[in-house]
């Protein structure tokens, strides 16, 4: 295992929406102590802020003993209001007697959410905890709510406790920290799990609009994600750079995406009655009944993300074993995988013998399956442990999800190059089929949700599992959850083993692996034309015709190289300034209309968030220009400003005099005379290759932008 090139472990992480992506934050320096509860995960996520954990009821008793002989004045301690309910507020009540300074931060999110959203036993209401606080001697208490004036207005609240959206939590809790003695935040919001539940069993309305991002307006800054830290972001390399994607599977539509300074994100009713399409199964009867491969045990081993239904598919499948009168046991490692870590499950089956005098865990060198629903944990140490490189078969969903939230705390994408480098080691290669089962499912089904139950259908028509199809069809149905959605899942899994063109073709995809070429492997000649097509719609002919003259020269001097390729992206984004001008025309564009109408059935967005320059005098919480809604209506002036675009750079332009602007163009013009003279950048290419990198770090809008845009500047001079 020493040998094998690292990969991160896939740790638990806040559901989309989760109220913990607001209300675990803290301002930079900060501690914090940690408890029993979901807002434990932030331990995974910024382990450098969490100083202790402790069991319910000694919340804030770490601080009392530390603070006499600690160089700090003040600390932070998480509590959920089920652990304030059951022993918590002794802890406060400890700190408070010790005359400690300690803010507590309380989530009052309507449920016990880690063990499954029951209520909390003995719970109290935001309004009766407030009293109950101030009366036991809490100096300051402050509310911290998505919808604050709601709660204000619902009960008559000390006149002292106060409320803040939940943008500001930042501040308040600087502020918090400036009061002698103990604090307390409470921050109400509603589990976004439980929110999800409700509205799916319609006990409360879901949400009118659907928040999607316009991929070519998105710069890939990931802002978004550092100001939601959603994991329904998701990284999506178009090309240009890696851009940000919503994915709607798991999307709860918090909306708290839209914090990031970005005018990418529109927000979209869908269209009343805008069922997909429903693709048709073929005739079963033309499917043949699988060969099963007989063995006198069989070991599969199936590795997959928390909440996604591994633990399900394996319960389902010992079911199914039972229902054809087989033997069948199964070992799940699950602990706070629902919460998006890793998960896997141990199944063993035979027809020859009892089970009970086996142990549960798969041997090591043993397992005749590896169904890695996700690669990540599917290449992870326990998975790799257990193959055989002669006998194990693997079927593997290529489709990766970042591990965490790309762009925040220790989120980060894995390459396929390290998961099959990985996987080499431990598998004769030629064993392992791999699928882009998500973005299939996704065609076929209309969702991801049931991309694991395909697979399990691809394995079942390769005969790798002992067990009837029509056992395992009556599982599901016996599981009593979405069985037609599960059922012809299993049936074009069945298919897609079976004729995989056929599936592609249907789906809408020519082949299994989708071709997206990245900056490392993209060939020159390929990327000229792209960006060269992209620069005349941008301006003209003309202009695309400048970026083909220095590339060309640039080509001649250093052929097509890595550092070549480097060199055509950054002076296409550097050319490509996203302007007001830009910005409008990619809004109105037919590619950005056509995404819309195939996801929501309409072109025409609700509304768009944007932080015009005329308006940069209004300012959010924290400072910063503050991004506004404009209704449908913006299509018009978008539509004005795409006539007006030959003003660009003129002095007839009204955006050309900003300080943003003028930084944009210092840049360009930089960089089209340090490209003017490829052969004296031969001299030096390691120098150049630096600069390079540091044109390519400058991302974003406004001022996320700012620095990086100022120290490419300072390189390139």
């Amino acid at each position: 295992m020493s040998s094998l090139s690292e990969i991160p472990i896939r740790q638990p992480y806040y559901c989309a929406g989760c109220p913990h992506n607001s209300s675990t934050k803290v301002s930079d320096g900060e501690i914090v102590g940690m408890g029993i509860g979901c807002h434990s995960i932030s331990g995974f996520i910024n382990p450098d802020t969490i100083t202790n954990f402790t069991q319910m009821g000694g919340e804030g008793a770490f601080w009392i003993g530390r603070a006499p002989f600690s160089e700090r004045s003040h600390s932070f301690q998480n509590m959920g209001d089920g652990t304030y309910a059951h022993s918590g507020y002794l802890g406060v009540r400890a700190a408070v007697a010790a005359g400690v300074n300690i803010t507590f931060k309380m989530l009052v999110n309507d449920a016990v959410a880690m063990t499954g959203g029951q209520s909390a036993q003995g719970g109290s209401t935001p309004l009766s905890m407030s009293e109950q606080l101030l009366a036991e001697g809490v100096e300051k208490v402050v509310i911290v709510s998505d919808q604050p004036d709601e709660i204000r207005l619902n009960g008559s609240w000390p006149a002292s406790v106060d409320f803040f959206h939940r943008d500001k939590i930042l501040r308040v809790q600087d502020d918090l920290s400036q009061i002698k003695g103990v604090t307390a935040l409470l921050h109400v919001q509603t589990c976004a799990t439980e929110l999800r539940r409700r509205r799916k069993r319609k006990t409360i309305a879901s949400r009118a609009e659907r928040i999607y991002i316009n991929a070519a307006v998105c710069e890939g800054c990931g802002d978004c994600a550092q100001s939601s830290n959603c994991v329904a972001l998701k990284p999506k390399f178009d090309g240009e750079a890696d851009k940000r994607v919503i994915d709607h599977t798991v999307c709860n539509d918090d909306y708290s995406c839209l914090d990031g300074f970005c005018p990418s994100f529109v927000a979209v009713v869908p269209k009343p009655g805008n069922d997909r399409q429903e693709i048709e199964l073929p005739e079963c009867n033309k499917l043949p009944d699988p060969v099963i491969v007989d063995k006198e045990i069989t070991n599969i081993y199936l590795a997959g993300i928390g909440g996604t239904g591994v633990s399900t598919l394996s319960a389902v499948l010992v079911m199914a074993a039972r229902l054809d009168d087989i033997c069948a046991q199964a070992v799940s490692q699950t602990g706070l995988s629902q919460k998006n870590g890793a998960v896997t499950s141990q199944i063993r089956i035979t027809r020859s013998e009892d089970l009970s005098l086996r142990m549960s865990r798969i041997p090591d060198g043993e397992a005749d399956l590896l169904l890695a629903c996700d690669a990540v944990v599917g290449v992870a140490d326990n998975s790799l442990k257990v193959l055989n490189k002669h006998k194990s078969q693997v079927i593997m969903n290529i489709d990766i999800d970042p591990v965490g939230v790309v762009g925040f705390g220790n989120g980060k994408t894995i390459s396929e190059k390290t998961i099959f480098s990985r996987l080499n080691k431990f598998l004769d290669i030629k064993n392992c089929t791999t699928y882009n089962i998500q973005q299939i499912s996704e065609s076929l089904m209309g969702n991801k949700i049931t991309a694991n139950v395909m697979m399990l259908g691809i394995a079942l028509q390769k005969g790798m599992i002992p067990i009837s199809v029509r056992s395992v069809e009556k599982a599901l149905i016996l599981n009593g959850t979405s069985v037609k959605e599960n059922l012809k899942a299993v049936q074009w899994g069945r298919w897609l083993a079976y004729d995989p063109q056929y599936v592609l073709n249907v789906s809408g995809f020519g082949k299994n692996r989708f071709t997206e070429y990245s900056p490392e492997d993209a060939e020159l000649d390929h990327l000229i034309p792209i960006f060269s097509e992209k620069l005349t719609s941008y301006q003209n002919k003309n202009y695309a015709e400048s970026y083909q003259k220095i590339m060309g020269a640039f080509k001649a001097q250093f052929g097509d190289t890595t550092i070549s390729q480097k060199t055509a992206k950054a002076l296409f984004r550097g050319m490509a300034i996203k302007d007001e001008y830009e910005v409008a025309r990619l809004m109105l564009s037919t590619t950005f209309e056509e995404s819309l109408i195939s996801k929501f059935g309409t072109a025409r967005p609700s509304g768009y968030y944007l932080a015009p320059p005329f308006l940069s005098f209004l300012k959010d919480g924290n400072g910063l220009p503050r991004k506004i809604r404009f209704g449908p209506w913006m299509r018009f002036i978008f539509l004005a400003l795409t006539k007006l675009k030959g003003l660009r750079e003129t002095s007839f332009d009204p955006f050309s005099y900003s300080q943003e602007r003028k930084l944009e163009v210092k840049f360009k013009n930089l960089l089209i005379s340090k490209l003017s003279d490829p052969k004296k950048l031969k001299e030096s290419p390691e120098t150049f290759e630096a600069q390079l990198d540091s044109a390519l770090k400058v991302k974003g809008y406004g001022h996320i932008k700012r620095e990086s845009l100022k120290a490419a500047i300072l390189a390139l001079q």
